[in-house]
């Protein structure tokens, strides 16, 4: 009998020791404030690295020409697709961020339209291989359905949608160029021709805005007029 009212005793003394020891709070030893350290070479918050290349998957939606202008913005471009791997990889990650409509790309034909001449941005690099779906690409005899859009439809191979049709977007950008809102020079894809670039910041600017408007004006000589000028 005894060593039960012992036991009692020793159970309701180490509760209460237990619940005045919870009570007493002990000194935690705090983090230290210290930036995010991004890995030397690597991609911008947000942006998936792939092959020495950094993606932007976007969560809004527009229209080709702003989604230009967008991704320029944030130093990079539209994504031109170079190598097969390349373009798995996009529509893979296409399906992981479940775009309904399909996310565009870089292709167009703006500045030729309706004649199979298609190039990356506004810029004259030609694109050499293509991944259509089927018949692709359709062309229309009204519209501006002039640029390449990654289309769920299709499993994310390539469509011709209208240009001023809103749409998810992927920009891209090389590693080692420090993120920047400003509109630099690398606003078509690599590869410039020996001695291209743009002009200043503020000539660029008001270049990609004049690019906008004259698409908007659906003016294809006013376009062409500042595609001369833009690139120099």
């Amino acid at each position: 009998m005894n060593a039960v009212v012992f036991a009692c005793l020793l159970l309701s003394a180490t509760l209460a020791v237990s619940q005045a020891s919870y009570n007493i709070r002990p000194r935690y030893r705090a983090f230290k404030y210290a930036a995010a350290r991004v890995v030397a070479g690597g991609c911008p918050y947000g942006w998936h690295q792939y092959n020495k290349r950094c993606y932007w998957f976007s969560r809004d939606k527009l229209n080709w020409y702003r989604a230009s202008m967008r991704c320029v913005a944030m130093g990079g471009y539209l994504v031109s697709i170079d190598q097969s791997h390349e373009n798995t990889y996009v529509r893979h990650m296409c399906s992981i961020y479940g775009y309904r409509r399909g996310a565009w790309l870089a292709l167009n034909d703006v500045l030729r339209p309706n004649k199979h001449r298609w190039c990356w941005g506004f810029t004259v690099k030609p694109c050499h291989k293509f991944d259509w779906y089927g018949q692709e690409p359709i062309y229309h005899e009204h519209g501006d359905y002039n640029c390449g859009i990654f289309w769920r439809s299709y499993k994310y191979h390539w469509h011709v949608d209208s240009c001023g049709q809103v749409n998810n977007y992927i920009c891209e950008r090389p590693l080692r160029i420090p993120s920047t809102t400003n509109l630099e020079s690398h606003y078509s894809p690599g590869n410039h021709r020996k001695g291209q670039k743009m002009r200043n910041t503020k000539t660029n600017k008001h270049s990609i805005e004049a690019i906008i408007l004259a698409v908007e004006k659906k003016s294809r000589l006013e376009l062409e007029t500042i595609h001369r000028w833009t690139v120099i």
